[in-house]
């Protein structure tokens, strides 16, 4: 008897794989889909980073035009009203 149920053993299990198979995810499998999606959204943050760091030295930039044209305006209507 113990032959008989060493036989079917197997075909037994690959018929319940099979079956439930797709149902459940092997531990590696979830490892690695955990691992790529840390990775993708440790470069989405990187990335973030740097658009913000640009972005901010866009507006400091901005901001220093706008002072120099502010400027530029108060002497221009100092001299008109002094005229």
């Amino acid at each position: 008897m113990g032959k008989l149920k060493d036989s079917v053993r197997p075909r037994a299990q690959q018929k319940v794989d099979n079956l439930v198979g797709p149902l459940y995810v092997r531990p590696e499998h979830l490892d690695a889909a955990v691992a790529e999606i840390t990775r993708m959204m440790t470069e989405n943050v990187d990335a973030q980073a740097e658009v913000a760091a640009v972005i901010g030295v866009r507006i400091a930039t901005l901001e220093a035009s706008v002072e120099l044209l502010q400027e530029e305006v108060r002497v221009l209507r100092a001299e008109v009203e002094s005229r």
